[in-house]
């Protein structure tokens, strides 16, 4: 609980900021919402401290200040046209252009007074991308890896699990799932990574076993084992399936070659994937890659798989601590819940401010905890 001033609330969470701590972080800190800080940076980066002085609060506009006639045909309007304030204001402008009507932020208040506003219900956060995606400038820069959309084969449901690199286009693999779950998909992948070695980034989108979007980073168990082999994950944007565009007609193209109709059984459905896999690397014409085979252009990684994922490393941190089995860390007293993700894994705690220390998965930012309050605040990225 903040104990000072007002006017030093303020200029400590504006000092935060301006020393490269988080807007949330900083927020959680001085004990105030993000949109209350983002308005206090503002006045501070206009005005200078003079902005951070107390103000009148007394609203620029009153709704018990218009008539109660005028009340009543705004509620008349909402009722008859079911239209938010700006659209009310113009049916009242319309009708009585001589008179004096509402801003539409007054309307919007008379029409919360009366019960006609839901409050927004807010939506769930989805998951950050990165700002740049890497550009394949040779074999294994970036492998792209996804889930083609189930089918039936038999009395189950298929899910490929395809991987391509995303300079040469080469098929690396193309394994039938019953499903898209963590075991499965890291058996397969590790088969691939002993074939062909290990890339430099894999680009997923945001969906099972690749990204949680409720856990720090998205971290998952997938994105913790590339995180110990060196492997940096990146992630599309939700919605913009182009940003994986040369997997996704490669989807299209393995659909055609293999599931219209798919196989019978299950052994003749992987069959066809491997017979696919082979003609569309070696012989199959690409017109991105000048009409030539995949194969022709692409080279396994010099960076072979280990026998088995390395440990963990936290180079520059004050401390490492252990990971509980349900996703929790004991921190000068306190359990903080993280995420089972990384259970039994260790992250690295660094004291960045007093009482305020970052938290890391070697080179994965995790978030912030604030021993500054009575009760730990816990600030994670997404």
């Amino acid at each position: 609980m903040w104990t000072g001033t007002v006017e030093e609330q303020r200029k400590h969470a504006v000092e935060l900021v301006e020393e490269g701590l988080s807007i949330s972080m900083a927020a959680d800190v001085a004990g105030v919402s993000r949109q209350c800080l983002h308005k206090w940076l503002k006045r501070y980066r206009t005005e200078g401290l003079e902005g951070l002085a107390d103000r009148s609060r007394a609203p620029k506009a009153h709704a018990n200040a218009v008539s109660e006639k005028m009340v009543r045909r705004v509620l008349r309007a909402r009722r008859k046209y079911r239209e938010g304030p700006r659209k009310i204001r113009h049916y009242l402008q319309t009708r009585w252009p001589n008179e004096q009507i509402p801003a539409a932020s007054t309307i919007g208040i008379i029409l919360k007074e009366h019960g006609y506003v839901e409050p927004r219900r807010r939506r769930a956060r989805a998951a950050p991308t990165p700002t740049e995606l890497t550009s394949a400038e040779a074999s294994n820069d970036v492998w792209r890896i996804d889930f083609k959309g189930e089918f039936e084969v038999g009395r189950a449901l298929c899910y490929p699990f395809t991987i391509t690199d995303g300079f040469s286009r080469f098929a690396l693999g193309v394994r039938a799932q019953t499903g898209t779950g963590y075991e499965p998909t890291r058996a397969n992948l590790w088969r691939i990574f002993g074939s062909y070695g290990l890339p430099r980034v894999i680009r997923c989108d945001n969906g099972n076993p690749f990204v949680a979007t409720r856990a720090p980073a998205g971290l998952t168990r997938f994105g913790a084992l590339l995180v110990k082999l060196g492997i940096r994950l990146e992630r599309t944007e939700p919605g913009k399936p182009y940003q994986n565009g040369s997997h996704e007609r490669f989807h299209k193209t393995l659909k055609a070659a293999t599931a219209r109709p798919p196989a019978s059984t299950w052994n003749a459905q992987q069959k066809r994937f491997d017979r696919f896999r082979k003609h569309y690397n070696e012989v199959r014409p690409h017109e991105a890659l000048d009409m030539r085979a995949p194969a022709a252009l692409y080279s396994a990684s010099p960076r072979p798989r280990p026998k088995s994922p390395p440990p963990i490393e936290h180079p520059g941190v004050q401390r490492v601590i252990t990971v509980y089995d349900d996703g929790s860390v004991s921190l000068f007293g306190s359990h903080i819940h993280l995420s089972t993700s990384i259970a039994r894994e260790t992250v690295g705690v660094t004291e960045v401010e007093d009482d305020i220390y970052k938290i890391t998965y070697g080179p994965i930012y995790l978030g912030h905890i604030s021993f500054r309050h009575r009760q730990p605040v816990t600030c994670f990225a997404r």
